[in-house]
């Protein structure tokens, strides 16, 4: 714990470098799975980032996204701050599990409809959780253009007109 606070103290002092070396040296090789190892990486990903290396931070914001439940609004938010592109940031993915969250965490900041990123998903890791958030998410925007009108309804309120009986149009 005493690393990740000297870690957190050179990063939010800007000592990137600093930083990175104490995580590098203390913190990484610690093979526990305490919450403080994934606090830290996500201000080791922090680091990276505004050291000039976007990409490997979005990678390094996804492992958070994934490990660390508590911080992942956080990791989720840094990932799109990085600004970098989905297919370099799926280089440094080691596995099937880890191109998966990529995907997922990219196609949940996407307001379209994005079927192909579910089918990624779901190829990589058919059991995984995402591909149920995913859907979900996908079945929303299907209903909130369902409930406007002029989507996918031609009137959203029949009982405005009262020649329409509801019941007869559904």
């Amino acid at each position: 714990r005493y690393a990740y606070q000297a870690a957190r103290m050179y990063h939010y002092a800007e000592s990137y470098e600093a930083c990175k070396a104490v995580y590098k040296k203390y913190i990484e090789p610690i093979s526990s799975a305490d919450l403080a190892k994934g606090w830290a990486m996500a201000v080791y990903a922090g680091s990276v980032r505004y050291a000039g290396n976007p990409t490997e931070a979005a990678y390094l914001f996804s492992k958070v996204f994934n490990s660390n439940p508590e911080r992942r609004v956080q990791a989720y938010k840094n990932f799109h701050y990085t600004s970098a592109p989905v297919d370099e940031v799926l280089g440094f993915a080691k596995s099937d599990q880890e191109k998966a969250n990529i995907i997922a965490i990219k196609s949940f900041g996407n307001p379209d409809y994005d079927l192909d990123a579910l089918k990624k998903v779901y190829d990589c890791i058919p059991s995984s959780l995402m591909n149920g958030t995913l859907l979900v998410r996908q079945v929303n925007k299907l209903e909130k253009h369902f409930n406007t009108v002029g989507g996918f309804s031609k009137r959203y309120d029949y009982s405005l007109d009262p020649r329409n009986d509801t019941i007869n149009n559904v």
